[in-house]
């Protein structure tokens, strides 16, 4: 992981108009890289895998507003040049874990919009009758950046059709205390835990330089629902769920996902309300106006 910032700080590319030129490439600048292993003396039981996004060309931007970017031709990339091909392990990995989720899926982001190969993947986990979940907990799309940039109908479309075709079993949820959600996470099926810097956009997956961590603990414990399952990932999966339901630690872990996932609709629960998907943000001009500032970075 250390090395990955290494070579993204090494990289004599100005990351965006706002940085000097002569002070990103000046003597001293660059930092070593690490070559430490861990031994068997000093390794857990967590299996940690770094997934990176690298779009295979890049254009630095300013800030977007309403789908409008500052872009300057004269520092297009061409890629990378620690990933000259790009890189998408984050999408690759996030899709094959969801293709083999079994009981349930539960995401944090500070976005949720539109990516084809995502939507696709979560429709085909939730098919199968023994999946039970999908808890989604993100930000409100109207009061987010992306909201101004016209991406609520990036976001309709991400989530309206996966909520019609399976009633019962998608929740979104956003924060009602005003906390704002900034998270990148994902857990599956208390298997695997997947957080970092990549929301779900295609900005993300497939174009900005973004980097994930994904965690599979040998350690394992025995879920309420009587299933064998990674202690890391459960307790990180249940220290989550308390901050958002109000219950504690203890609670939650007597309950099967089913209970718990009814705790976040709970009237004792005031943390977190339901997202409420808006037909008046199923609109064409404004999805075009989004896809606008959220590139697909493996067009190149």
């Amino acid at each position: 992981m250390a090395n990955t910032f290494a070579q993204r700080w090494n990289d004599d590319q100005v990351p965006n108009p706002d940085v000097s030129s002569s002070s990103w490439t000046a003597p001293g600048h660059d930092v070593p890289t690490i070559s430490t292993a861990l031994t068997a003396s000093n390794a857990g039981t967590h299996h940690v895998q770094t997934l990176r996004t690298a779009g295979c060309s890049y254009v630095p931007s300013t800030n977007v507003v309403k789908g409008v970017g500052v872009n300057l031709p004269s520092m297009t990339y061409s890629h990378y040049p620690y990933a000259p091909r790009g890189e998408t392990t984050i999408l690759a990995a996030l899709v094959r874990a969801i293709n083999t989720a079994q009981n349930f899926i539960y995401v944090e982001d500070q976005y949720g919009i539109f990516v084809e190969d995502i939507k696709d993947a979560l429709a085909s986990a939730l098919d199968p009758p023994g999946f039970q979940k999908l808890i989604v907990v993100q930000q409100d799309i109207h009061q987010s950046d992306a909201g101004k940039a016209g991406c609520a109908a990036s976001h309709y479309a991400m989530w309206k059709t996966l909520e019609a075709a399976h009633p019962g079993k998608v929740q979104l949820h956003t924060r009602s205390d005003g906390a704002y959600t900034h998270s990148k996470t994902w857990v599956f099926d208390d298997a695997l835990f997947v957080t970092g810097s990549a929301n779900i956009n295609r900005r993300s997956y497939t174009h900005d330089a973004e980097l994930d961590v994904a965690v599979v603990d040998a350690a394992t414990t025995t879920s309420a629902d009587g299933v064998s399952v990674g202690t890391f990932v459960h307790d990180a999966r249940l220290a989550m769920w308390a901050e958002h339901t109000g219950l504690s630690v203890s609670s939650l872990r007597g309950m099967t996902i089913k209970e718990a996932a009814a705790a976040f609709d709970s009237s004792a629960s005031r943390v977190v309300r339901r997202i409420v998907l808006n037909s008046n943000d199923d609109d064409m001009p404004d999805l075009a106006l989004c896809e606008r500032s959220d590139p697909d970075g493996r067009r190149c």
